[in-house]
This record gives structure tokens, sequence and C-alpha cells, in this order.
């Protein structure tokens, strides 16, 4: 035998699917039991029609429990259960706990509760006012309450409580993929708050600057083609063949507006990207109080199953209740906190089996609850042999005056309290375990999706706002001396600004696949235009999985490069022999931060880690390396990126 631990999930389908069952054949089949001992004195078709009642009783409660709320069925319900009163008079049993279970799951709204509540009083009253049952007169009202109120929470309580376990654990995906999708939108409209505005600035600034641009040398032209007069020819010949910075008015300012704007929009990326990586709050789950239904049912159980030895303990009725109590706090710390069940059983043992010689067979519901104990805490069929001989160490203790029959009657009911606080124990276990991994599997689902928000923002947004700051800066430059090669960069920085867009976008939606291929494309240039020179060297076909993982490596490294270093030449290498190997060089080194500083590198490495793969920051003198290898995924080598071949020797910027 051993302990058990947690309850896995994969065990929930038949467990909800057999305890209630089988759970109302045992306390159909006691109640049977109980009725022919009771009538013994009657004719055998008396005992018969007992039993058939009593079965039918337990099949009226199997439907209440399979199809829900229905009126009709209570309504019968509870003429199988008062009915026969009338008929058998005291020698029938209390079955109203069945009619109590059969009102609360077969009435909406609030009604069902009071309903509950006229329910038991009037057949408590029918039972020990109206018709006398054979219990002892000054217990007869809290014999019979005692008995409706068990036998109520076991049976509303089990099929209430399988449905619960039932229905967390087969909307857990939806409840994530609800939080998935609450967790984008707000997402969303923080990226679209904080970012959207600043691009769309940039944009139409952009936008705007590039068409002044356009227009300076139109207006120049349609001046030279202007009839002139001798006097003001040599002023419109000998004008210069540049547009100086005056003759574009706005166009500078323009572009130094854009180039701050886009510097402290890149601030605001990393204070972003570093604010996603902080936890937040999980969304509400409609279902996180399931755990109190288990607790309240099995509060009244245990209540209910401690008032029943107290009902009949002639002498010592406060030690017996004390001990009672710490036996069923007891068994509830086990219930919640299974770790400890290895040493709380013992204890609980012992509290159950000393009081026996002083209470004998009074003492039975103690043994109850050590046998539940046994079977929620212990595995293999060990555990039931020991919840068995509890329960019958409990039902056959010897007492003067009692012969096999009172020993076959206590010992059945036993039996049938030891299942079935057992299951409404495990049920509740359940519950709390389901809740707490529902709670985990949001938690992780929207701080993955945090974590993938920041490493996007920070890997596409930084790149992209970047690039759009040194475009701009380059323009800004040859403005005077090279008008072409600035409305060239400018009408880059602008098609970069529109990719950002597009980009802040896809990513509050996370179906923003990079291309590697693409990713070198642009790397090219953009370093070109920096007046870096490139080489890129590449070798077979890059599967688009890997390739996905490695672009993002790529620009990350070049928007470093572009930061962070005084770069001269940079080295692009990608082989696809095996695993994908990328390796991008510079020798502009002026540190050589570790893989973990810095958000950048950390992304990266995170993402490579993800698929198996591994990232690295070397540095060899003035050359600093960042090394990615990714595996390649079964059945993806056959269709990748088309290789790029070697590139270009280098570029220098125009002008």
């Amino acid at each position: 035998m051993a302990v058990s631990g947690a309850v896995r999930a994969g065990a929930l389908p038949p467990l909800v699917g057999a305890c209630s069952p089988v759970l109302f054949v045992l306390l159909g089949g006691v109640s049977a039991f109980v009725a022919l001992f009771r009538m013994e004195p009657m004719l055998f078709g008396g005992a018969v029609m007992s039993a058939l009642l009593v079965a039918a009783v337990y099949a009226a409660q199997v439907f209440v429990a399979l199809r829900g709320r229905s009126w009709r069925a209570v309504a019968a319900q509870g003429f199988l259960c008062w009915a026969p009163v009338i008929v058998f008079r005291g020698n029938w049993v209390v079955l109203d706990g069945f009619l109590v279970a059969a009102v609360l799951g077969g009435v909406r709204g609030v009604l069902r509760w009071p309903l509950s509540v006229l329910v038991t009083v009037a057949g408590t009253a029918l039972h020990t006012r109206v018709f006398s049952l054979s219990w002892p007169e000054a217990g007869q009202e809290l014999a019979a309450l005692w008995t409706t109120l068990n036998v109520a929470a076991f049976a509303y309580g089990v099929p209430r409580l399988a449905g619960l376990v039932r229905r967390l654990h087969e909307t857990r995906d939806e409840l994530a993929r609800l939080a998935l999708v609450q967790e984008r939108l707000r997402s969303s409209s923080r990226l679209h708050e904080v970012l959207g505005a600043s691009l769309a600035t940039i944009t139409a600034t952009l936008g705007r600057t590039s068409r002044r641009m356009r227009a300076a040398p139109r207006a120049r032209g349609t001046a030279s083609r202007v009839p002139v007069t001798p006097g003001a020819r040599r002023r419109v010949c000998d004008a210069p063949a540049t547009i100086p910075a005056a003759a574009l008015p706005g166009v500078e300012a323009g572009l130094e507006t854009v180039s701050a704007l886009a510097r402290e929009t890149l601030a605001r990326v990393r204070e972003m990207a570093d604010s996603y990586r902080e936890p937040v709050a999980s969304p509400p789950d409609g279902d996180a109080d399931a755990p109190r239904a288990g607790w309240i049912v099995i509060g009244m159980s245990t209540a209910a199953l401690v008032i029943w030895p107290i009902l009949d303990i002639p002498h010592h009725r406060i030690v017996a209740l004390t001990v009672l109590v710490a036996i069923a706090a007891v068994h509830i710390v086990m219930i919640a906190r299974p770790r400890r069940a290895g040493w709380l059983l013992p204890l609980q043992a012992f509290l159950a089996l000393a009081p026996l010689p002083l209470f004998g067979p009074d003492w039975m519901a103690a043994t109850a609850l050590l046998g539940a104990s046994i079977l929620i805490t212990l595995s293999g069929p060990g555990a039931w042999s020991l919840a068995a001989a509890a329960g019958a160490l409990g039902a056959f203790w010897p007492r003067a005056g009692t012969d096999e029959i009172d020993h076959l009657h206590r010992l059945l009911p036993n039996w049938l309290w030891i299942v079935a606080f057992a299951v409404l124990s495990q049920l509740t276990r359940l519950l709390i375990d389901l809740a707490d991994a529902r709670g985990r599997v949001v938690r992780m689902t929207v701080l993955t999706e945090r974590l993938r928000v920041a490493k996007d923002v920070h890997d596409l947004m930084g790149f992209g706002l970047s690039a759009v700051a040194l475009k701009c800066d380059l323009a800004r430059r040859l403005l005077a001396t090279d008008p072409a090669a600035a409305r060239a960069h400018l009408a880059e920085a602008l098609r970069i600004a529109g990719n950002a867009g597009r980009d802040l976008g896809a990513l509050a939606r996370g179906d923003r696949e990079l291309s590697l291929e693409e990713e070198i494309a642009a790397a090219r240039q953009v370093l070109a235009s920096a007046g870096i020179e490139v080489r890129v060297e590449t070798s077979g076909a890059v599967p688009a999985g890997a390739g996905a993982v490695l672009a993002p490596v790529l620009r990350e490294a070049v928007t470093n490069v572009l930061r962070h270093s005084a770069a001269r030449r940079v080295v692009v290498t990608c082989v696809a022999d095996g695993p994908v190997r990328l390796r991008v060089t510079n020798d502009g080194a002026v540190a050589a931060p570790a893989v973990r500083e810095g958000t950048g590198l950390a992304n990266l490495e995170a993402r490579v880690s993800a698929v198996g793969g591994k990232l690295a920051a070397e540095r060899e003198c003035d050359r600093f390396s960042v090394v990615a290898e990714v595996p390649v995924a079964r059945g993806e080598s056959s269709r990748g990126e088309s290789s790029q071949g070697e590139g270009p020797r280098g570029g220098k910027p125009p002008g």
C-alpha cells in the first residue's frame, strides 16, 4: 500500500461515471435490508412490497440525478417516500432524505432551499408525531432528523459534486482559451494606446515629409521652364544643381521629429516589454468556488455522522463528542492537505479505536470515518481490507443481548457510510485539485501570452523603430548634398514604419511569423545603409519552422549592432546541415554581455530553448558573435525556405 498523492485528472471519467450509481445501489440495498429487518413480524408479502417500494424510491432518485430538474419526479418521489407510512406506519423506514435530495436537485431557483427545509420538518413530524417509530421516545425527533440529513447529504451531494467535477474537467481548456482571448484583447488595447498613436504619428510625419521632398524638384523644374527676361537669365541659368535645405521648408524639421519620436517610442517599447514580465491577476473563474460545495456537503455529512453515536451513548457524552469532533477535524485536514495524511492517519486510528472498549458498537461512526480516511489515503487492495476491517470492528464489538442479526444490521450500514463518505471526500479533494489546476492553467496561459507579447514587442518593434531612426538620420545628413539618396532613405523609412504598424496588429493577435529569408534581406539593406560592410553566407535550405525561430535572432543581433557597437563589418552565416546554425559576427564589440544580460538576448535564449536549441554570445578580441543552433523537426527538412546564396561583399550607403 502507498499513500496517495495528488489526484490525476485522467482518473476523473471512470470515477465520475461509477461513484453515483454505486452509492445509490448501496443506499437502496441497505434501505431495503433495514425495511425487511424492521418488518420481520409481518407477512412475507408485505416485506416484498416494502422492498419494491424502496427500490422505486431509489429508481426515482437516479432519474432525478440523471435527468435534472423535474417537478413530476419530485412529486413522484414524495408519494413514494410518504404514502407507505400510512400503510406500514412505524415499521416503515425513514426515506425522507431521498425526497429532500430530489427537491434540491429537481426544483429550480432559491425556492428549493426553503422547500427542502419544509420537507425535512414535515417528514420528521410525520414519522415521530403522527406515526410513532420504534425508536426510544426521547430520541425520536433527533433520530429521524439525523437519518434524513445524512441520506440527503449523500443522495444529493454525490451527484452534485460529481457533476461539478465533470464540468471543471471538461471546461478547463475552454477557460484557458477565454483567458487567452481576454489577455490578447487587453494587450491589443494597450499596444495601440501606447505604441499605435506613436507609429501613426511617425508614419503621417514621414508621409508629409516625403511629399514635400517630391514637390521641391517639381517646383524647381517648373521655374526653369518659365520664360524669363534677358536681365533675369543669368540668375535662373546659374541656379545650383543641388537643393539646399532652406529650399525644402519643413523637411529637416520633419526628419528630426520622426527620429526623436522613433527613439522615444523605442524607450516605451523597452518599458512595455519589462512591464509584461510582471505577474498580473488572473481573470475571474465562474467555477472558482466549486470546492465550497464539496465542503458544505462534507460538513453536513460529518455533522450528521457525529450526531449519530451521541443518540445512543448513555454516558460520557461530552468526552465522546470531543473525540468525535477531533476525528472529524483530522479527516477534513486529510482532505484539504493530502500530503499530511501519512502521519494524520495513525492519529485518527488511535482516536477512533481507543474508545471502542468504553463505548462498544455505539462508536461505529468513528470507525466509519476511519475507514473512509483509509480509502482516500492508502491505495491498493490492502486499503479496502483495512477499511472493511475498521467497519467490522465497530459493528461486531461484543455487547450483551445482541446476536448475529444485530451485528449484520450494523455492519452493512457501517460499510455503506465508509464507502459513501470516502466517495464524498474524494470528490471534494478532486474539486480542490481541479480548481487549483484550472487556476494554474489560466495563470500559465496568461503568463505565456504576456511573455510572448514582451518578446515580440521588443524584437519586432525594436528593430523597426531603430531602423526608422537610422534612416531618418541618414536622410537628414544627405539632404543638402544628395537629395536623391535622402529621398530613398526617407522612402525606406516610410516602408519600415508601415510594416511596423502592420506588425503591431499581428503582434496583438499572435499570428506574426517572421521569415529568415526576409530578415536576411532586411539586415543586408539596413546594415549597408549604415555604412557597414555586410557578408551573407548560407548553405542548404532552412526549414520554415527553424527559420521562424532564427529570424528574431538575426533581427535582434542586427539591432544590437546598430545600437551598441562600432562595427565596420558584419558576417551572417547560416548553415542547414542537420541542425540549423546561425552566426552573426561584427568587428566592433565594445563589451561582452552574457546571454542572460539584457532583455533582447534573454528573449532570444527563451525562444531558442523552447524548441530544444542553444544560444550563445561569444567574444574574441574586437569581434562579437551571436550563435544560435536550432534542431530540425522530423518531416520538416524537405520543405524549407530557399537559401540565399552568398551575398555581396559589402555595401556602402550612397553618397
